[in-house]
């Protein structure tokens, strides 16, 4: 069943816009709205959220059009980036504010509230007010009372922006476990790649106001439909198609998709799909390189070859130290063709 819908949304505001958005969203899906600033995301979910009316297109919610509905009667909690608490109330008294609002009888709103308060992990700090709380606490406390209604749709803002390091897994551990013990919708909106691919159903891609490509996280990593998605997606292999670099590649064929001859055509490797041998291989077709510089990086050593064209590469640190890898090393390099992207 399909929980939101919007159909050819567009949406003119000072400096940002949303361009015929359009986009389903399913009853219990985790959907990560995934992108850059600048890319119309807070429109978008100020939008949804009913702060601002559609100048064009139509916005459902269970099949309701909701375009003229009040932002509170949306049967949506919202967790802000900034989580907007109350300061001189405590996280207890945060959280039953919002039950508060629904005319939730005390009875039944402290038992919520307990609920809710063990649920996130948030005993021992409720008597706690915003300022005596770290980062991720503040981001458990906004979820806490954006949840406590039962709403039909969960939307997050850039959740884990403001959070350190551990408070960012701890949290996000918190989003993935509340998700699948109460199969609510999740609309989880962020500019870090590894954030929205690691734990979503689907990912959507904005990029200047328009909805550029949806799909789960492997079709959107692994392919990215345009150049300039494959250059937002961080690959970083970006190799402009001429004579030299196709005999190079190995490429006979022109690219596959949309392919224009007046245009400028371009290939996308991403640097772990490469694959270096200190001695030719029989099996696999390779081209000759040199190791011009190497940058480790925890587990991984990243690798800058020269092949004629410059190339990039990822190895594994344990596989790298066992060959003994140095600069000006020759190499031979391994480019699978199902793994080139052409564009």
């Amino acid at each position: 069943m399909t929980v939101l819908r919007l159909e050819g949304v567009s949406k003119t505001w000072p400096g940002f816009s949303l361009d015929n958005i359009k986009l389903e969203v399913e009853d219990g899906e985790y959907l990560s709205i995934l992108g850059p600033t600048g890319s119309g995301k807070t429109l978008l979910i100020e939008t949804i959220l009913g702060f601002h009316r559609p100048d064009q297109g139509e916005l459902y919610i269970n099949n309701r059009r909701v375009n003229d509905i009040k932002p509170e009667s949306r049967q949506i909690g919202y967790v802000p980036q900034s989580t907007a608490l109350f300061p001189h109330l405590t996280v207890r008294e945060n959280i039953q504010f919002s039950l508060k609002v629904k005319g939730v009888g005390i009875e039944d709103l402290n038992k919520r509230c307990n609920e809710i308060i063990t649920l996130l992990g948030l005993k021992g700090i409720e008597q706690r007010k915003p300022h005596n709380l770290s980062g991720g606490e503040k981001q458990k406390t906004a979820l806490a009372r954006a949840i406590a209604g039962h709403p039909k749709i969960l939307l997050l803002d850039e959740p884990l922006s403001n959070v350190d390091e551990e408070g960012k897994r701890e949290l996000l551990k918190s989003l993935i476990s509340l998700h699948k013990r109460l199969e609510n919708t999740v609309i989880h909106v962020t500019h870090d790649q590894t954030e929205a691919l690691s734990h979503s159903d689907r990912v959507a891609i904005l990029y200047k106001g328009k909805i550029e490509q949806t799909g789960t996280p492997s079709e959107i990593y692994e392919h990215p439909t345009t150049l300039r998605l494959a250059k937002f997606m961080g690959i970083e292999n970006i190799i402009k198609l001429d004579v030299k670099t196709r005999e190079i590649l190995k490429i006979d064929s022109l690219p596959s998709t949309n392919y224009d001859a007046q245009k400028e055509a371009y290939v996308a490797i991403r640097a772990e799909n490469i694959r270096v041998f200190q001695k030719p291989s029989r099996e696999l077709t390779t081209i000759k390189g040199t190791i011009k510089s190497q940058i480790h990086q925890g587990p991984n050593v990243i690798l800058t070859l020269d092949a004629d064209i410059p190339l990039q590469a990822t190895t594994l640190r344990r596989e790298h130290n066992e060959k003994h890898l140095t600069n000006g090393d020759q190499v031979y390099i391994h480019i699978p063709q199902n793994k080139i992207l052409q564009y």
